[in-house]
Formats: C-alpha cells, sequence, structure tokens
C-alpha cells in the first residue's frame, strides 16, 4: 500500500546507467528513434529510472517489468500494479508513483525565457494571471515545483533514494 504519492528523483546525466541494447525490443526501437544522441541517452536513462523505481514496488527485476502503452501512449504495468508517471527534461527525471492515477512533470528552465510568460499559460488565472506584479511573480517561483494543486504544490512524502534493492542506480 503506498501512502499518498511517492516522488522519486533520477540524474540521468549520471554514469552508471544500462546501455539501450537491455531494454525491451519495443523501447530500443523508441530509443533507436532519437536523431540526437544525447536526447537518446537520457530517454534511455529516464526508462531505466522509471523501471528501478517500480522493481522497488513490484518485487520484480527491472528488466523483467512489462510495461504496455494505452490508447493515450502512456505506459502501464501489463499485469496491474500501482499507477505511476514519468517526467524528464535536460538532465532530471521525476517518477511519480501512487495507488490512483497521477502525474508529474518537470521543465528546465532556461536563462533569457519568459518564466512569466509560462506561469500565465500552465498556470490557472487565479495563480499567475491578473495579479500585482509581486503576486505573479511568486506564481513564477512555485512554477517549476508546481504538481497540479490549484492551492499550490501538494504536501506529498518526497523520497530521495540512495541504492534501489534492484541494482546501483545514479541517484542525486
Amino acid at each position: 500500500m503506498i501512502d499518498g504519492v511517492h516522488i522519486w528523483r533520477a540524474a540521468l546525466d549520471g554514469p552508471g546507467w544500462p546501455a539501450a541494447a537491455k531494454l525491451p525490443a519495443p523501447e530500443r526501437a523508441r530509443a533507436s528513434g532519437f536523431l540526437r544522441h544525447d536526447v537518446a541517452r537520457r530517454w534511455t536513462a529516464s526508462r531505466w529510472a522509471l523501471r528501478r523505481v517500480l522493481c522497488s514496488y513490484l518485487d520484480v527485476p527491472a528488466a523483467e517489468i512489462e510495461l504496455v502503452l494505452d490508447e493515450h501512449g502512456k505506459p502501464r504495468l501489463r499485469d496491474g500494479g500501482p499507477e505511476f508517471n514519468l517526467g524528464h527534461s535536460e538532465g532530471l527525471a521525476l517518477v511519480a508513483v501512487a495507488e490512483r492515477a497521477v502525474g508529474v512533470d518537470v521543465e528546465a528552465i532556461r536563462p533569457g525565457r519568459d518564466t512569466l510568460a509560462l506561469a500565465e499559460r500552465a498556470l490557472p488565472a487565479a495563480e499567475g494571471r491578473g495579479r500585482p506584479r509581486r503576486r505573479r511573480a511568486r506564481a513564477r517561483r512555485r512554477l517549476p515545483c508546481r504538481l497540479g494543486s490549484p492551492r499550490g504544490p501538494p504536501q506529498v512524502p518526497w523520497h530521495r533514494p540512495g541504492r534501489l534493492p534492484c541494482g546501483s542506480s545514479p541517484w542525486r
């Protein structure tokens, strides 16, 4: 039983991630379809991060976890189990795991990017639009950690794992 939402963080640029060749055939094919090597490497690392998190809940080796895609292309466990979601950007991945539908996203903030415009597009009007400048700035600071609650970031148990039972991993 999972209490709340567990969120795991993985550094995708760290050493030690297995190669795409060790993923199941559909995931190998997807990894080989990326034009840029760094994008393919990070995507592969994010899949291993997902598998290593899931193996800690399922007591199944990471390479043996069977994932299928639902009608929207979202991965699910073939035989059921906890709900999960994977988000990644640049060299960081987040994996959320819960007993109910869950989502997580992460976006790298790049210098020169208009984060206020992004906040106004992504946040509900009550949080980012039509507010005095000071309150809009607060909404912009909250944007990178927002997980979907209209009242701000939810209070969830954050996990910063070291070694998972499924083998060593480059977590930071």
